[in-house]
Parts: C-alpha cells; structure tokens; sequence
C-alpha cells in the first residue's frame, strides 16, 4: 500500500501504532483514574527500557493499541468498539486471548441482568479475530494451531508453565554478573519482580478508593474494574510462558495497567527521576540491540 519495502514498512507501522499505544493508553486510564495518573502512568511506560520496541517491526505497538482502546471502550460501554478491538489484539498476536476473556466478563454479567444485545453481540464478536487467525492457519497448513507448530519450530519454543522467569532470576543471583547469561536472566527475574510487585500495588489501590496525593482530581478514584484484573493477569501468565528469557520483559510490558499501579505508588516529585533511570536502561539496551546490526561479533551481549 505505501509502496515501501518490507524492513522500510514494517518500521513506519511499527512507529505510528507505538504512538496510538500511547494515545490509547493514556485515554484509558484517564478514563478511570484521571488526568493527572493518566499522564504519570504514560510517563513510565514510554521510559520502560523495552518500550524501545515500539519503534521496531514488532506487534506491540498494534497490540496495545487494541487493548488499552478495549479497556477505554469497555469504560464507556461502547460493547462493539471493544469487541472490535478485541478482534485485532486477537489478529496480532495470542495474548489477544487476555483482551477477549475482559470482554466476555464485562459483557456477559451485563447482557445477562439487562438483557440487552449489545452487550450479548460483543462477547460473540470479540474471540472472531482469533478464531478467523485459527482458521486462516488451518486452510493453509491443515491445523488451527499452526502458530503453536511454528513457535516449536523456532529453537524449540514451548509452553514452559511460567518456569522461566523464575529459573532466570535463580540463576541470575546464584552466579551474579560474571556469569555469561546474567543479563537476560537478570532482566527476566526483574520482569517477575516488577510484575509481582505491580500487582500488589493494583490490589493497594483498588482497596484504597481515594487517590493519595499523586493524582490532584478532587474525585474519588473508581475501584479497578474486572476487566483490568483480567486483561493484567492474562498478560503477564503469557509472558511469563515465554520460553526465552530475552523475550519475557518485552512480553511483560503489555501489562500496562501495573504502570498504573507505579505512577499511584510513586509520589509525583520522584517519577521523573524515575523515568530517568529507565531512560538510561533503555539506551543501553538499544545500544547493544543495534550493535548486532552494525557489528554481527557483537551477538552474545545482547540480552
């Protein structure tokens, strides 16, 4: 359509959706929680050290594009939007399944006490993005999980029942950082932490009410809705599932409501320095990811 090559597109797609990620995002939490939270949470995310991502030919960008603008759809009770946004997480990639299962719980209950269509019609349209993938694979290779076989096909990837992180952050404190794996062991252990620890403070805050002195709005903050808890937990139990240690912190980035649980956690004066300390993080993780394309030696510090 652009008339531009595959690496050339794939990168120009990959830029403008980090940029709706973002936009969507910040619409979602605004949505519940205010401006000022919105803005913190955002803050944080765009300084991850991983988010460098969204600027490479990957699905991040498209994904969180669909799941936070679900999340803002569900909000709004706008049943269709978000089904629609559920088919497209569902497209691009399988933790879309997370962004389906917050459709079905917000919409069911509601369809089932009002009895209104609406809401009936988003829970059969939201798993149709997955299922048409599924099928899609199924006509061209004979089996609706052809994705499955080609995830096995690279290096042997496998479900690994969330063995993974664990093991990495073991193995990172027992051999430190003289050991040749310590970086991305180190980076999967603290994708564990960080999303252990993120989901603490969500349940803190939901417990809470009111917002501490952080968010500036005069209203009390809404209890984080079901569909947040599902979307989170789904997103993180498939990163975790990851079966390399480099990809679970990318993985792990999509639960961008934990971000949430940080800018709330996080007093306002502090969260710039914080996004400066990620910053740092993630320059240096995108030295060494473009290293390996200028200078193919430089493979083994890659995490």
């Amino acid at each position: 359509m652009t008339r531009l090559d595959l690496p050339d597109a794939a990168v120009a797609a990959a830029f403008v959706f980090g940029l709706t990620s973002v936009l969507a995002i910040w619409l979602a939490v605004r949505e519940l929680f205010g401006t000022t939270l919105a803005d913190g949470a955002v803050l944080l995310f765009v300084f991850c050290p991983t988010a460098y991502v969204l600027s490479l030919g990957y699905t991040e960008g498209l994904f969180l594009t669909a799941a936070a603008g679900c999340l803002f759809a569900l909000a709004r009770r706008w049943w269709i939007t978000a089904a629609l946004c559920a088919c497209v997480a569902g497209l691009s990639r399988n933790a879309g399944v997370a962004v389906i299962l917050a459709v079905v719980v917000t919409a069911l209950p509601v369809a089932w006490r009002a009895r209104e269509l609406r809401p009936a019609a988003a829970a059969a349209i939201a798993p149709l993005g997955l299922a048409g993938f599924m099928a899609y694979g199924w006509a061209l290779v004979g089996t609706p999980f052809a994705f499955l076989g080609a995830e096995r096909f690279w290096h042997d990837q496998r479900f690994v029942w969330f063995l993974t992180p664990l093991q990495a952050l073991v193995t990172a404190l027992r051999q430190g950082p003289g050991a040749p794996t310590f970086t991305p062991d180190a980076l999967a252990g603290g994708a564990l932490v960080v999303g252990l620890f993120g989901l603490w403070w969500l349940h803190q805050m939901a417990r809470a009410h009111t917002c501490p002195p952080v968010v500036t709005e005069t209203v009390a903050a809404p209890s984080v809705p079901l569909s947040w808890w599902v979307y989170t937990s789904g997103a993180l139990l498939v990163a975790y599932s990851a079966y390399f240690t480099d990809s679970i912190p990318r993985y792990a980035m999509a639960a961008f409501p934990l971000f949430v649980a940080f800018a709330w956690k996080i007093p306002a004066r502090s969260q710039r320095v914080v996004a400066a300390v990620m910053a740092c993080f993630q320059v240096a993780l995108v030295t060494a990811v473009l290293s390996v394309a200028v200078h193919p030696v430089a493979v083994p510090i890659v995490p």
